[in-house]
């Protein structure tokens, strides 16, 4: 379950990145008033980094799918496993 949620963080960062709310923002035009010293850049956005974010997300994701089947599949097991039938010995020792 944390390899989904880890693949849903990055993908919503890469979303922010690419949206309104990182390049039209108003608050950071008013940190660019009051801070004239500093230089900012003008909007922010994907670059080459993204091109590694975006493998990851996948990656995240496919780690996510396989570790939930790999649970689903382990429950499974020890649901069988208490049946008595399954427990017995195909060779009787004692014969």
């Amino acid at each position: 379950m944390g390899y989904l949620l880890a693949c849903f963080c990055s993908g919503m960062t890469l979303i922010l990145l690419d949206s309104a709310l990182c390049k039209d923002n108003l608050l950071m035009a008013g940190v660019k008033a009051a801070y004239p010293l500093f230089t900012w850049q003008e909007t922010c956005g994907l670059s080459t980094g993204a091109n590694v974010v975006i493998s990851a997300t996948v990656f995240y994701f496919l780690a996510g799918v396989t570790s939930l089947k790999g649970y689903k599949k382990e429950e499974a097991e020890e649901e069988g496993a208490g049946a008595p039938a399954l427990s017995e010995p195909l060779i009787d020792e004692n014969a």
